[in-house]
């Protein structure tokens, strides 16, 4: 049986060039060729995997998409980049599990592993995953500072180059020079220079050979000089620069060129770049073969070639001019593009990167930009790069295409900053730098964009309600200037958030019905300004307003049909959000009823939506916990959340909720230390924020503050700002609680008359909100005292 070997290269100038490697391994696992149009790609493509599995169609769309060849028919599900990635990731082990099942064995090499991206370099460790314990082999070269992250696997197996031993190392030179009595000594004094390394020695002989020192043919040299005539240069740099100088002409300065391309490089563009009439480009080429400096890779359906190591490319490309190599990869980065033909997209990094070095400044932000919008479908952080890199090459600009450019990039770098999080990156300078592009410009547009966006980073990231509202509320304002409904409506979507997190119901209420009136039932009007559906969001947020200040009842029923609208329009991260906030009110109501469906159901979502949904939805299933009474269990998911939130530097505007939750799992524990300090810690950040999440901070500390048998002073003042949180935001649906606590306190000092009163006004607002057992709990209480 022949086995197939699947090849992928990582080119030297690659990391941040995303997924080249895994593209070609996937073309080359289609047998898509660079002649294929997209239709045809796709019929190789679905072709494969139905063979495979049938129920592998369902993963087409996105695979097409992933490797430019979508179809606009049959679109990708909208999720965001590290959704995609995750189901791409799945993708490649049900493939591997597919051949398995069908017995067909397959060889994967990939190439200079040391120069991957971060994207592809995820994908590699899914394939070495993936192939445990199945018929298919990976082999993966690469130097040693690379670290494989598969290196602890059992099923891998590390074989280091070491350098030879004298044996081998004798054979070797034995093959390439003979056994002729003049080279004898030779052999040694070699293996001396070159401590064993084959490449060295190889190149070695090669300069000897050059030099007139070595006479003969390969396997039949001898030696006309004498050894202590040789000059040997002290290092394998020196010996590359010596054979490169002793080319002819012709065939040097084509060395040169092609080292400027990169590690590989196709005829056509060779021959673009040098101009050279086709004969001498031909006869040159022979003359770099013959010399051991390259390789064919290919020769349909068009000629590739490829350096023999990579340290000849390096030695090549600085042994020239750095005027001479500009112009050179100007001229390359042309030819690339009148050759790329539909990949310009996927090629967009790789003309940056020439147009960079090239000194075409402009031009290289151009196709940066162009790079991060192809690399924004499937990688986050290659995508924030090729951004912060126009953004980085053309601040100092002041004409107005590089302006509109700086703009244009930071207003797109921010929405990835609220997802991320932890970034190296100051995301307060991109928005200064974008604001001020913006400015000079009057991009009304960027700047809406800007502002809104970066109120969601203070509001995420950093925890700042306020600022989250009022960044928001400028961008709103700058938006409603433009008249562009999309860009009116996108912006508000960040401003509902703001509104909520901050507390601020009624005015959330408000601009949840200026998105509802201006979308006109359009679940996609403004999705690419917000980054998400703003339509959804909004019905998927209004209920806990609605809830939370007056009718739980309509609420309730309005989340269901917002997270189903959201399923049926392609939002599924809409639905995990409107999930986790029904969760919060039933919570606040002590209603369980679907808390366990909708815990269960957030987390399948968010096991494919990623980018901090995770986190959101493991919140939600904390509820669960509580309802359970599993507090040993909610302590321990809450400290790793809390945790994890620190370190993904993303969604803290959640930690006053988990410090709830944890503050309450150490009283049932009976721990009131814990309790108490998790309680306050609540308290604190709520104080710090100006955030709504989590009022029952208050609660919680009060109730230990009880256990404690703590001043009635102390536990009245945490009361009174509970009362105070809840005047300020009108959540009327904690009014319940709050009274219920004062009474309490009330009946633990003796205190009748307000023991009463406070009961009744805790019936008073169950009854309101539909809460029958707490209102029965409450009305037995009041009988007990009369």
């Amino acid at each position: 049986q022949k086995i197939p070997v699947f090849e992928a290269h990582c080119p030297a100038h690659g990391k941040n060039i995303p997924y080249l490697p895994i593209l070609e391994l996937f073309r080359n696992y289609f047998d898509i060729k660079a002649a294929d149009d997209a239709p045809q790609s796709r019929k190789k493509i679905a072709g494969t995997l139905i063979l495979l599995d049938a129920a592998l169609q369902e993963s087409l769309p996105v695979l097409f998409e992933f490797m430019g060849v979508g179809d606009a028919s049959h679109p990708a599900p909208r999720v965001d980049a590290e959704a995609k990635q995750r189901q791409l990731y799945e993708l490649m082990h049900r493939i591997v599990r597919a051949q398995d099942a069908h017995g067909q064995v397959s060889v994967t090499l990939i190439d200079d592993l040391h120069w991957v991206d971060a994207g592809s370099d995820g994908f590699v460790n899914q394939l070495v995953s993936a192939v445990a314990g199945r018929r298919s082999l990976i082999v993966l070269n690469f130097r040693p500072e690379y670290i494989a992250a598969f290196a602890a696997k059992a099923h891998y197996q590390q074989l280091p180059l070491v350098p030879l031993g004298d044996a081998p190392l004798r054979e070797m030179i034995a093959d390439l020079i003979g056994h002729d009595g003049s080279v004898t000594e030779l052999s040694t004094r070699i293996i001396e220079w070159t401590s064993g390394n084959p490449f060295y020695t190889e190149e070695l002989i090669n300069a000897l050979i050059e030099a007139g020192d070595l006479v003969g043919h390969p396997g039949h040299y001898r030696l006309v000089t004498t050894l202590d005539r040789l000059v040997v240069p002290t290092n394998v740099r020196a010996v590359l620069a010596a054979r490169i100088d002793r080319l002819p002409e012709i065939a040097k300065r084509l060395l040169q060129t092609a080292a400027v391309i990169g590690k590989e490089f196709s005829g056509p563009v060779l021959e673009a770049v040098t101009e050279l009439p086709l004969s001498e480009q031909a006869a040159a080429l022979e003359r770099l073969k013959a010399g051991d400096f390259i390789y064919e890779r290919a020769l349909y359906p068009v000629f590739e070639y490829a350096f023999k190591h990579p340290l000849t490319q390096e030695v090549a490309y600085q042994s020239q001019l750095q005027s001479r190599r500009a112009v050179v990869h100007g001229a390359v980065a042309r030819s690339l593009e009148t050759q790329a033909g539909d990949k310009l997209d996927e090629q967009a990094a790789l003309l940056a990167h020439h147009c960079e070095e090239a000194g075409e400044i402009l031009n290289a932000a151009r196709w940066h930009c162009r790079a991060a919008r192809w690399a924004g479908l499937n990688d986050i952080n290659a995508a924030i790069h090729h951004w912060l890199r126009v953004r980085d090459l053309v601040r100092q600009d002041d004409s107005s295409e590089a302006s509109a450019l700086v703009a244009l990039a930071c207003s797109q770098a921010l929405p990835f900053a609220w997802r991320t999080g932890a970034y190296t990156t100051a995301w307060s300078d991109v928005f200064e730098d974008g604001c001020t592009a913006a400015t000079r410009t009057n991009n009304l547009a960027a700047l809406a964009t800007l502002n809104t966006v970066y109120g969601a980073v203070r509001g995420n990231n950093h925890a700042a309600a306020l600022d989250f509202v009022r960044y928001s509320s400028a961008g709103v304002r700058i938006a409603d200037q433009t008249g562009d409904l999309a860009l009116r409506v996108g912006a508000r979507a960040p401003l509902l958030f703001g509104h909520l997190y901050a507390g601020q119901l009624q005015a959330l209420e408000q601009v949840a019905d200026e998105v509802v009136s201006l979308a006109a039932d359009d679940p996609h009007l403004g999705a690419e300004v917000a980054g998400f559906s703003p339509l959804l969001a909004a019905l998927g947020a209004r209920p806990f307003a609605v809830g939370s200040l007056r009718d739980p009842v309509t609420a309730l029923r309005r989340f269901a049909s917002a997270q189903q609208l959201a399923l049926d329009s392609g939002y599924p991260e809409q639905a995990l959000w409107a999930m986790v906030w029904e969760m919060a009110l039933r919570y606040a109501l002590q209603i369980p009823d679907k808390v366990h469906t909708l815990s269960r159901t957030s987390l399948r979502l968010a096991e494919n939506l990623g980018t901090g949904n995770e986190i959101i939805a493991a919140i939600g299933q904390c509820d669960a916990l509580a309802w359970d009474g599993e507090w040993s269990a909610l302590a321990t998911s809450t400290t790793g959340l809390l945790a994890l939130i620190q370190q993904a530097g993303s969604r803290s505007n959640f930690e006053a909720r988990l410090l709830a939750h944890l503050g309450r799992a150490h009283l049932e524990l009976g721990d009131l230390p814990a309790a108490r300090t998790a309680a306050q810690a609540g308290v604190a950040f709520i104080q710090r924020s100006q955030a709504l999440h989590s009022v029952h901070c208050y609660a919680v500390l009060a109730r230990v503050q009880l256990a404690l048998a703590e001043p009635a002073a102390d536990i009245a003042h945490t009361l009174d700002e509970y009362d105070a949180l809840l005047i300020r935001t009108g959540a009327r649906v904690y009014e319940g609680e709050l009274h219920e606590l004062r009474a309490r306190l009330a009946e633990r000092e003796g205190q009748k008359i307000e023991r009463a009163a406070a009961l009744t006004r805790a019936h008073e607002c169950y009854t309101h909100f539909g809460m029958a057992a707490q209102a029965a709990r409450v009305a037995d209480a009041l009988g007990d005292a009369a």
